[in-house]
């Protein structure tokens, strides 16, 4: 469950790893994700360089998919810690922004997270890194440098 596991207080109390990044990456944010495929593409790569979580990642249409990923932010919708804004609202793609309890719970969870210790710090640093870019550059990187978890599709381009 992680190095403070049972320790965690209020909302944070129960997460389970998944949905502790998922509310760590959108701190890293700012609080908000434009899409689930850049929230999929940022764990992925925090999995890769980190295993972070622990889960196995899928070849898919945009990138890597996990459903242990996709469970775990729908459950995070579900209770009320994040909140998730439909295209009509948020533009193209859904948007994925911490409500207040989530807010709570990832400001919780970080006051017991050692992130001076690099297992922590570096993951962290770098999911503010992939934050800051746009979901179709990040889409690119990933299917260009992990090809192997794209799926092609005839007459696709790129």
């Amino acid at each position: 469950m992680g190095p403070f596991g049972s320790r965690r207080r209020g909302a944070a109390k129960g997460l389970r790893p998944a949905e502790l990044w998922i509310l760590l990456v959108l701190r890293a944010a700012g609080g908000e994700v434009c899409c689930k495929t850049k929230m999929m593409n940022i764990i992925f790569l925090l999995e890769v360089a980190y295993g972070v979580i622990g889960v196995e990642f899928e070849p898919h249409d945009y990138g890597p998919w996990s459903g242990e990923v996709d469970g775990a932010l729908r459950r995070l919708v579900r209770l009320g810690l994040v909140e998730e804004l439909p295209p009509e609202a948020a533009g193209a793609a859904y948007v994925y922004r911490l409500a207040e309890e989530g807010r709570r719970a990832v400001e919780e969870a970080a006051e017991e997270i050692p992130f001076e210790d690099p297992r922590w710090r570096l993951p962290y640093e770098d999911a503010k890194f992939f934050a800051r870019w746009d979901a179709r550059g990040l889409m690119e990187y990933v299917r260009v440098n992990y090809p192997e978890y794209t799926i092609r599709r005839k007459g696709q381009i790129g």
